[in-house]
């Protein structure tokens, strides 16, 4: 507990104004001399104290949110520099409100197809946001491939071809569990991206 309300300590005074980030369900902790491959196979996976950590890059300097999801940790990863660009950007991101609804419909919908369309009209605030390397949608280029990789299981090509494009066409009648399950995780993944966006942004406005 110690170690965790250290770490906390110096977020805050990294970045001070994160002390208002609104959302509870995220743990957030820094962490600036770590070097990690972000290719993950069975045998060289991103994990972190025994749960589940998906990185979007690897970088030296880097600030956790992390989520529960299926009894496991998933921590989302960004640079320093990100944070700071949120913060500069923040005067410029209205409708807030409407963005979080969008979100939490989302992530609370057991509907894959539903879960995609939030993350679509999540679109227009993703460009207002802007296009750094780690907020870009190019990011999640191999996240879905990761979490195959730690879930041991290979999604058909097809599938995740769609899955990737936001697809709505999309069988859901034809996915296996394990399948659906993988695919949940990663929309989750990139409304959790998001929501951890829009916190900050939130959390530098009311600073």
């Amino acid at each position: 507990m110690t170690k965790d309300f250290d770490n906390l300590i110096q977020v805050y005074e990294t970045f001070p104004f994160l002390e208002s980030f609104p959302f509870e369900e995220y743990n957030i902790r820094i962490e600036k001399e770590r070097d990690f491959g972000v290719e993950l196979d069975p045998k060289n996976k991103i994990l972190y104290e025994g749960d589940l950590e998906l990185e979007l890059e690897p970088v030296q300097h880097l600030i956790h949110f992390t989520y529960r999801c299926d009894n496991s940790d998933v921590t989302i990863s960004f640079y320093l520099d990100d944070i700071d660009f949120l913060n500069d950007r923040a005067d410029k991101i209205i409708k807030l409100d409407s963005i979080r609804k969008i979100i939490d419909v989302g992530l609370n919908n057991i509907d894959i197809v539903l879960k995609m369309k939030a993350i679509k009209k999540l679109g227009t605030f993703m460009k207002k946001v802007g296009t750094t390397d780690v907020l870009k949608k190019d990011a999640f280029g191999s996240v879905l491939k990761s979490i195959q990789s730690m879930s041991g299981m290979k999604i058909p090509r097809k599938i995740s071809t769609r899955v990737i494009n936001l697809d709505e066409k999309i069988n859901i009648k034809e996915l296996k569990v394990d399948e659906e399950k993988c695919i949940m995780l990663y929309l989750d993944f990139q409304l959790h991206h998001a929501k951890i966006i829009l916190g900050t942004i939130i959390a530098s406005k009311i600073y």
